[in-house]
């Protein structure tokens, strides 16, 4: 059920709207609880959501990163100054009444494109748009922004893209390659490592995106017409993280900054396996420039 683009991935002309759903990192990542304290299940959600939005906005071809949250503590890892190069970030809260991770990722495509009807919002869910997130002071803003100026003029017609939050190996250069060849498509989906799950879930302009995550979202979503994108294994962009043993081959890749943090600090403290933490991160975000603002989605 694979297929590839032809030629060699080059980044696409439109700019993608990147839609990241977050719940409640209190109530994330429930399948590691009998590995994982409740505050170390939420330490370790909040750094790979961080890492995880921090490659989306440094890869090229991204025009913004939509983050649909109630979640203060992810709200505040997003706030701080701009990377020169990096996408700006708006956050939205969940559709109310909140319905589940499908509805989330239908308000944040409704918030991109500025159009419910575009998001697929189902009857009784309301999405804010990103110049009403910004006018509740819900956007990290970074410095130099035009204030009031929604970053999402502009992008509202082009294609968008559903990026979940676990992929703390993501580099902007999987990402970038991802979307590349996702732009041959009208719909495109990335398989994860086990060979089940869905990572990215992309829409071109003008094309509804209709998400159908849970179990078994792979094969569900090239039922509904997305092409199975040729991912490389050893890219990022599989490697989500559910079960222990997804660590291990997360620090292989090369985590990113926040999460190699988590894990050092658990090998340090004896709580977890000895894992190589110190693998070096791509020159697009550590060679970023950065300062202390901007250290929690670095």
């Amino acid at each position: 059920m694979t297929r590839q683009a032809s030629g060699q991935p080059t980044a696409p002309a439109a700019q993608w709207s990147v839609i990241v759903p977050v719940k409640l990192i209190a109530q994330a990542k429930t399948r590691l609880s009998g590995d994982l304290s409740p505050q170390e299940r939420a330490e370790l959600a909040r750094a790979m959501v961080a890492d995880t939005v921090a490659a989306a906005r440094a890869a090229r071809a991204v025009g913004q990163v939509v983050v649909v949250t109630d979640d203060d503590d992810v709200v505040a890892d997003l706030r701080g100054v701009r990377p020169p190069g990096w996408a700006p970030v708006v956050v939205v809260p969940e559709p109310v009444p909140a319905a589940g991770l499908n509805a989330a990722i239908r308000a944040g495509v409704a918030a991109a494109r500025g159009d419910a009807e575009a998001g697929g919002l189902t009857a009784g869910e309301t999405a804010a748009a990103p110049g009403d997130a910004i006018a509740r002071g819900e956007v990290a803003a970074p410095s130099g922004d035009t204030g009031g100026a929604a970053p999402g003029v502009g992008l509202r017609a082009g294609p968008v893209a559903v990026l979940l939050g676990d992929l703390p190996a993501l580099r902007p250069a999987d990402l970038e390659d991802a979307l590349a060849a996702a732009s041959a498509f009208p719909r495109a989906v990335v398989v994860d490592a086990e060979g089940t799950g869905t990572t990215l879930l992309t829409a071109s302009a003008g094309v509804p995106l209709d998400p159908a995550f849970g179990a078994g979202s792979a094969a569900e979503h090239v039922r509904r017409g997305h092409v199975a994108l040729d991912v490389p294994d050893l890219s990022g962009l599989r490697q989500d993280v559910d079960r222990l043993g997804d660590l291990a081959a997360v620090a292989e890749l090369g985590a990113g900054r926040a999460t190699s943090q988590v894990l050092a600090r658990r090998a340090q403290s004896g709580t977890g396996p000895p894992v190589d933490v110190e693998r070096p991160r791509p020159p697009a975000l550590d060679q970023m420039p950065c300062t202390d603002e901007t250290a929690a989605v670095a």
